[in-house]
């Protein structure tokens, strides 16, 4: 017969041969959780000209505003080991969702951002398997601008320049 039972990311398996008189043995599995990984959609407000990211699909389901431009990339949204949150803010203002991995950087919200919580959760640095979600900021239209494709913006074009060291994160 097999008992199995888990804790701590670690499973237990139980086993006796069949028609056995031993003692069962205890064999020790170490196994990996996997965690699933969810769309990061990209959508746009081209009235306000601001670029949303969300992973829920039909949070602008009820809104003509944002148009889908498509999938950004891939993300968690429970926390995985290692990675971290993936903090969202909104200036009504200027019209910008912005986001970033260190809550210090706004906080609770300031400079007319208001925080909204954590979208995700994210890597803060290189992971097997993870590229960067490159930062941008147009100052000009007052709108941050995420992804993945380097070549899509460079190292800056069409009024949008890489903003801090020009990485928000690492994602799938």
């Amino acid at each position: 017969g097999k008992l199995a039972y888990g804790t701590n990311n670690r499973v237990y398996l139980r086993v006796t041969a069949s028609g056995a008189t031993d003692s069962p043995q205890l064999v020790d599995i170490n196994v990996r959780v996997r965690y699933k990984k969810y769309i990061l959609y990209r959508y746009l407000n081209s009235t306000i000209g601001d670029h949303l990211y969300t992973i829920d699909p039909n949070e602008m389901a009820n809104t003509n505003d944002y148009v889908l431009e498509g999938p950004a990339c891939a993300v968690f949204k429970e926390q995985e080991p290692g990675t971290v949150k993936l903090h969202r803010y909104f200036n009504a203002g200027i019209g910008d969702s912005f986001y970033t991995t260190n809550f210090n950087e706004l906080g609770n919200g300031k400079w007319g951002y208001v925080y909204l919580g954590h979208e995700c959760f994210v890597y803060n640095t290189p992971q097997t398997g993870t590229k960067p979600l490159y930062r941008y900021l147009h100052s000009g239209l007052g709108d941050h601008y995420y992804t993945t494709d380097y070549n899509e913006l460079g190292a800056g074009k069409w009024g949008y320049v890489l903003e801090g060291n020009g990485i928000a994160c690492y994602v799938f």
